[in-house]
């Protein structure tokens, strides 16, 4: 699962940036993968389960309101 996130948020992000800017990112990643960072892993697992926050306090026009209302319960509980 962790291996599958990862894939997804280099094939998302890269398509965006440039490509020198795109082998930076992948070893940003990389960095991040083996870092073994406990911060890293502690909201990679609140982000894996689900938010116990039904409605949400944050403004819906945060990020450009590209956000769903489960995804600002998240932000909100994180």
């Amino acid at each position: 699962m962790t291996q599958e996130f990862f894939n997804k948020t280099y094939e998302s992000v890269s398509k965006g940036l440039l490509e020198d800017h795109q082998v930076l990112f992948a070893l940003r990643l990389v960095f991040i993968r083996l870092n073994n960072d406990e911060k890293f892993d502690k909201i990679f697992n609140q982000m894996l389960k689900p938010t116990t926050i039904l409605d949400s306090k944050l403004n819906p026009s945060m990020c450009g309101g590209k956000l769903a209302t489960t995804q600002l319960a998240s932000l909100e509980e994180l």
